[in-house]
């Protein structure tokens, strides 16, 4: 891996690249938003933000609509937007009841700001300046979704002691209202449209193993519970790039895949703590005595690391905590909450694990490239104070990768994925962002397997 220069860095956010992949965002003393090229990391622009706003702020987001880059930053009471290409524009939002939360609208002419105790959800038109109130939004983070093929954002409420679905039509300015009704929940806990828009899925909280399938008009298809007993759903991610399958990660530390029309179990995985498979590397991190990490083969049969709940919260330790799909929906990526340190890629076509990662450290998260669907990161979360190692794995490759990051006080909390190949010296390059607490570095995956841009 090549490394470039290390930036400075400041504030909660990180750098983070544009989804057009041509910017990289960051915050830098005193009180600046830069803009940099992501090909040449040269600066493009240069905006000044007041002291005090720049030192709270806890949102950066970008949105990529039509050839234009928009980015806005806010604390937990204000924000600002800017269009990279046009300096004229600003748009300025100010809500006295808190922002708990930010996020650009399907189209990228509207935000979306999430106030303090989900009291309202308001949508601030870009064209208008102005905002629409939707009350009593159950929660902030969560909880809503954009219909993939149509203008259409789904929205849990609870007005009182019940949970509601509203499908809103956002072609219209203010959102239309199109269809309301109450879930048969205790309490709903997310939603999410498939990829084809077909089926909404709403799933219960832990104390109850549910999961709800209806179709855009808000027909009930199916409803499924694998167990009566017993914590339940932890993770639900729909299959790409159709929506063909739904998984269910459970806190029993099973998978399960539903056909997405009739709801049934088509297959289950199970993360087993003695392991023997035919025809699968297990591979174990291990460190030299210069602290350089490499990887061994574990032979066959082998007990993997686990460790017991707490007595005090049970769930801390339970349950499928990661569970990833890459970008073709060929490759899903696990984690089992009781095996931090393990991580397991599993073939869609067979539902049978192709490589299991051993780790030394705790799994912290885990990404796939958005445009290579075989290649992954993730980073651990060191127990010293010292964790400068990036991790990577291609089903291409021979084995798994880890490098250190060339400084020896560099931290690794999280990584970022640049949303395109990159031009280095005339060769394209797969780009991450790496980033501690004070800077950044951009790495650049070197493999046999590059495109000569010039030939």
């Amino acid at each position: 891996m090549d490394f470039t220069s290390f930036f400075v860095l400041n504030g909660k956010v990180g750098a983070v690249p544009s989804l057009s992949g041509s910017y990289l965002a960051s915050l830098v003393y005193p009180s600046r938003l830069i803009i940099r090229s992501t090909a040449s990391l040269s600066i493009k622009r240069v905006i000044n933000l007041d002291p005090e706003f720049f030192q709270r702020i806890i949102f950066l987001k970008w949105c990529y609509i039509e050839g234009s880059d928009k980015i806005l930053v806010a604390d937990d009471k204000n924000a600002k937007a800017w269009i990279i290409e046009d300096e004229k524009w600003e748009l300025n939002i100010s809500d006295g009841y808190g922002i708990k939360n930010i996020q650009w609208g399907q189209n990228g002419s509207e935000i979306l700001v999430w106030t303090d105790f989900m009291l309202k959800l308001t949508v601030w038109s870009l064209s208008k300046d102005s905002g629409s109130t939707i009350h009593y939004p159950k929660f902030f983070s969560k909880g809503y979704d954009y219909r993939p093929t149509s203008t259409h954002f789904v929205l849990i409420t609870r007005p009182a002691s019940h949970d509601f679905i509203s499908i809103f039509d956002c072609s219209f300015n203010p959102w239309r209202l199109l269809k309301k009704w109450c879930l048969p929940t205790m309490d709903a806990q997310g939603c999410s449209w498939s990829q084809d828009g077909k089926w909404l899925a709403v799933w219960e909280s832990p104390m109850e193993y549910k999961i709800l399938l209806y179709t855009p008009n808000g027909y009930l298809l199916q409803q499924y519970s694998a167990y009566d007993i017993g914590l339940g759903i932890k993770t639900v991610q729909w299959n790409p790039p159709t929506g063909k399958f739904i998984a269910v990660g459970s806190f029993d530390g099973k998978v399960r895949f539903l056909d997405s029309f009739t709801s049934n179990s088509v297959i289950e995985i199970t993360h087993a703590a003695i392991v023997k498979f035919d025809g699968v590397t297990v591979w174990r991190e291990i460190m030299s005595p210069m602290l350089i990490p490499k990887y061994e083969i574990v032979p066959q049969p082998v007990s993997l690391p686990f460790i017991r709940p707490n007595t005090e919260d049970p769930s801390s330790f339970l349950g499928v905590g990661i569970l990833s799909f890459n970008k073709d929906g060929t490759l899903v990526a696990t984690r089992n909450d009781n095996m931090p340190t393990i991580l397991w890629i599993w073939s869609l076509s067979d539902l049978t694990p192709i490589a299991i990662l051993i780790y030394c450290n705790p799994i912290k998260a885990v990404k796939w490239c958005p445009f290579n669907p075989f290649l992954l990161s993730l980073v651990c979360s060191g127990e010293s104070k010292i964790n400068n190692c990036v991790y990577l794995w291609n089903y291409q490759w021979d084995e798994p990768r880890a490098f250190s990051i060339p400084k020896y006080d560099f931290n690794v909390r999280w990584l970022r994925w640049l949303e395109k190949p990159q031009n280095i010296d005339n060769l394209e390059r797969t780009g991450i962002v790496i980033g501690d607490k004070e800077e950044f570095v951009i790495g650049y995956i070197i493999d046999d397997n590059v495109k000569d841009i010039i030939n």
